[in-house]
Protein backbone atom coordinates (compact mmCIF):
# COMPACT_ATOMS: atom_id res chain seq x y z
CA UNK A 1 0.00 0.00 0.00
CA UNK A 2 1.23 3.11 -0.69
CA UNK A 3 1.73 5.95 1.73
CA UNK A 4 -0.79 8.27 0.23
CA UNK A 5 -3.34 6.19 -0.72
CA UNK A 6 -6.86 6.78 0.06
CA UNK A 7 -8.89 4.03 -1.64
CA UNK A 8 -12.23 4.81 -0.75
CA UNK A 9 -12.60 8.18 -3.22
CA UNK A 10 -9.68 6.69 -5.68
CA UNK A 11 -7.41 9.14 -4.53
CA UNK A 12 -3.56 7.90 -5.09
CA UNK A 13 -4.37 5.07 -7.19
CA UNK A 14 -2.20 5.98 -10.00
CA UNK A 15 -2.90 5.93 -14.16
CA UNK A 16 -3.02 9.40 -14.20
CA UNK A 17 0.36 9.65 -16.28
CA UNK A 18 -1.38 11.35 -18.65
CA UNK A 19 -2.07 14.42 -17.34
CA UNK A 20 1.38 15.60 -17.33
CA UNK A 21 1.31 16.13 -20.56
CA UNK A 22 -1.28 18.49 -19.93
CA UNK A 23 0.69 20.26 -18.07
CA UNK A 24 3.28 20.34 -20.11
CA UNK A 25 1.26 22.19 -22.63
CA UNK A 26 -0.26 24.01 -20.21
CA UNK A 27 3.26 25.29 -19.28
CA UNK A 28 4.57 26.02 -22.54
CA UNK A 29 1.30 28.37 -23.04
CA UNK A 30 2.58 30.34 -19.81
CA UNK A 31 6.01 30.11 -21.13
CA UNK A 32 4.73 32.26 -23.97
CA UNK A 33 2.56 34.17 -22.19
CA UNK A 34 5.87 35.28 -20.03
CA UNK A 35 7.94 35.77 -23.15
CA UNK A 36 4.98 38.28 -24.74
CA UNK A 37 4.98 40.53 -21.09
CA UNK A 38 8.66 42.41 -22.37
CA UNK A 39 8.88 43.54 -18.95
CA UNK A 40 5.25 45.08 -18.84
CA UNK A 41 2.56 43.76 -16.98
CA UNK A 42 -0.05 42.44 -18.39
CA UNK A 43 -3.51 44.48 -18.83
CA UNK A 44 -6.79 43.37 -19.76
CA UNK A 45 -7.78 39.92 -21.79
CA UNK A 46 -3.82 38.57 -21.78
CA UNK A 47 -4.03 39.54 -18.11
CA UNK A 48 -6.92 37.02 -17.43
CA UNK A 49 -5.93 34.50 -19.93
CA UNK A 50 -2.93 34.16 -18.28
CA UNK A 51 -4.44 34.13 -14.63
CA UNK A 52 -6.55 31.19 -16.28
CA UNK A 53 -3.60 29.47 -17.94
CA UNK A 54 -1.88 29.18 -14.15
CA UNK A 55 -4.35 28.68 -12.44
CA UNK A 56 -5.45 25.74 -14.83
CA UNK A 57 -1.86 24.43 -13.92
CA UNK A 58 -1.94 24.39 -10.38
CA UNK A 59 -5.42 22.83 -10.15
CA UNK A 60 -4.10 20.09 -11.93
CA UNK A 61 -1.00 19.42 -10.62
CA UNK A 62 -2.54 19.61 -7.38
CA UNK A 63 -5.43 16.96 -8.97
CA UNK A 64 -2.40 14.93 -10.56
CA UNK A 65 -0.67 14.79 -6.90
CA UNK A 66 -3.81 13.48 -4.98
CA UNK A 67 -4.32 10.93 -7.90
CA UNK A 68 -0.84 9.61 -7.98
CA UNK A 69 0.08 9.47 -5.07
CA UNK A 70 3.52 8.59 -4.07
CA UNK A 71 4.21 7.52 -7.90
CA UNK A 72 4.12 11.08 -9.47
CA UNK A 73 7.31 11.11 -10.45
CA UNK A 74 7.14 8.21 -12.39
CA UNK A 75 8.87 9.93 -15.34
CA UNK A 76 11.89 10.47 -13.59
CA UNK A 77 12.49 7.20 -12.48
CA UNK A 78 14.95 4.86 -14.09
CA UNK A 79 13.44 1.64 -13.46
CA UNK A 80 9.76 3.09 -15.79
CA UNK A 81 11.85 5.32 -17.80
CA UNK A 82 15.16 4.48 -18.14
CA UNK A 83 18.39 6.68 -17.66
CA UNK A 84 18.57 8.75 -20.59
CA UNK A 85 14.37 9.71 -20.69
CA UNK A 86 15.18 10.08 -16.62
CA UNK A 87 17.43 13.00 -16.96
CA UNK A 88 15.93 14.55 -19.87
CA UNK A 89 12.66 14.31 -17.87
CA UNK A 90 14.40 15.93 -14.96
CA UNK A 91 15.64 19.13 -16.91
CA UNK A 92 12.15 19.54 -18.60
CA UNK A 93 10.77 19.21 -14.92
CA UNK A 94 12.97 21.55 -13.81
CA UNK A 95 12.39 24.40 -16.57
CA UNK A 96 8.54 23.83 -16.32
CA UNK A 97 8.90 24.65 -12.33
CA UNK A 98 11.12 27.43 -12.93
CA UNK A 99 8.44 29.17 -15.62
CA UNK A 100 5.99 28.50 -12.91
CA UNK A 101 7.27 30.55 -10.30
CA UNK A 102 8.70 33.14 -12.66
CA UNK A 103 4.92 33.37 -13.41
CA UNK A 104 3.50 33.22 -10.43
CA UNK A 105 5.58 36.21 -9.17
CA UNK A 106 4.83 37.60 -12.82
CA UNK A 107 0.77 37.21 -11.99
CA UNK A 108 1.02 38.88 -8.39
CA UNK A 109 2.95 41.94 -10.07
CA UNK A 110 0.19 42.36 -12.58
CA UNK A 111 -2.51 42.23 -9.97
CA UNK A 112 -0.91 44.90 -7.89
CA UNK A 113 -0.27 46.76 -11.41
CA UNK A 114 -4.45 46.31 -12.62
CA UNK A 115 -5.70 46.94 -9.37
CA UNK A 116 -3.73 50.04 -8.32
CA UNK A 117 -2.70 48.77 -5.04
CA UNK A 118 0.14 47.11 -3.38
CA UNK A 119 1.27 44.25 -1.10
CA UNK A 120 4.35 42.83 0.53
CA UNK A 121 5.50 39.23 -0.66
CA UNK A 122 7.86 38.80 1.39
CA UNK A 123 5.45 37.32 4.25
CA UNK A 124 4.92 34.53 1.99
CA UNK A 125 8.46 33.74 0.91
CA UNK A 126 9.96 33.69 4.09
CA UNK A 127 7.18 31.21 4.73
CA UNK A 128 8.12 29.20 1.98
CA UNK A 129 12.10 29.60 3.07
CA UNK A 130 11.65 28.36 6.46
CA UNK A 131 8.68 26.01 6.09
CA UNK A 132 11.49 23.97 3.90
CA UNK A 133 14.13 23.96 6.00
CA UNK A 134 12.22 23.22 9.20
CA UNK A 135 10.39 20.64 7.44
CA UNK A 136 13.90 18.79 6.72
CA UNK A 137 15.27 18.91 9.59
CA UNK A 138 11.94 18.08 11.57
CA UNK A 139 11.81 15.04 9.21
CA UNK A 140 15.14 14.29 10.04
CA UNK A 141 15.09 14.22 14.21
CA UNK A 142 11.92 14.82 14.88
CA UNK A 143 9.28 13.84 12.47
CA UNK A 144 6.56 14.28 15.01
CA UNK A 145 6.11 17.41 14.72
CA UNK A 146 5.55 17.72 10.92
CA UNK A 147 1.84 17.88 10.80
CA UNK A 148 2.79 21.12 12.79
CA UNK A 149 5.32 22.35 10.81
CA UNK A 150 2.47 21.95 7.90
CA UNK A 151 -0.05 23.72 9.95
CA UNK A 152 2.28 26.98 10.91
CA UNK A 153 3.00 27.04 6.76
CA UNK A 154 -0.58 26.96 5.92
CA UNK A 155 -1.33 30.00 8.59
CA UNK A 156 1.28 31.99 7.18
CA UNK A 157 0.28 30.96 3.69
CA UNK A 158 -3.37 32.55 4.79
CA UNK A 159 -1.33 35.88 6.55
CA UNK A 160 -0.02 36.50 3.15
CA UNK A 161 -3.26 36.11 1.58
CA UNK A 162 -4.86 38.93 4.15
CA UNK A 163 -1.91 40.66 2.85
CA UNK A 164 -2.95 40.74 -0.43
CA UNK A 165 -6.43 41.15 -0.18
CA UNK A 166 -5.23 44.36 2.12
CA UNK A 167 -3.38 45.37 -0.50
CA UNK A 168 -5.45 44.87 -3.65
CA UNK A 169 -9.14 45.32 -2.65
CA UNK A 170 -8.56 48.62 -0.61
CA UNK A 171 -7.84 50.42 -3.58
CA UNK A 172 -9.28 52.35 -6.02
CA UNK A 173 -9.92 49.60 -8.89
CA UNK A 174 -9.60 47.10 -6.69
CA UNK A 175 -13.45 45.67 -8.28
CA UNK A 176 -11.96 44.95 -11.22
CA UNK A 177 -11.11 41.50 -11.87
CA UNK A 178 -11.76 40.76 -7.80
CA UNK A 179 -12.57 37.10 -8.61
CA UNK A 180 -9.40 37.28 -10.07
CA UNK A 181 -7.53 38.21 -7.14
CA UNK A 182 -9.49 35.99 -5.13
CA UNK A 183 -7.64 32.91 -7.02
CA UNK A 184 -4.62 34.58 -7.16
CA UNK A 185 -4.64 34.45 -3.65
CA UNK A 186 -5.88 31.64 -2.84
CA UNK A 187 -3.22 29.62 -5.12
CA UNK A 188 -0.77 30.62 -2.37
CA UNK A 189 -2.18 28.18 -0.55
CA UNK A 190 -2.92 25.67 -3.01
CA UNK A 191 1.03 25.36 -4.28
CA UNK A 192 1.78 23.99 -0.43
Amino acid sequence: MREFDLPFWGIGKGNSEWMTYVIVVISVLLFIVRRKRNNTPLEDGLHLFNVILFLSVSVLELAYLSLMGSDAIWFCTPDKVGWLWTIIDFIIFGIIVYNQFMCFFNTLADVEYNSCGSFSKYWGIYSWIWGIIIGVISSFFLPVILPFVGIAFAVCQLVQIVLIFRGVLSKEGGDTLSFVWWYISLDLCLQC
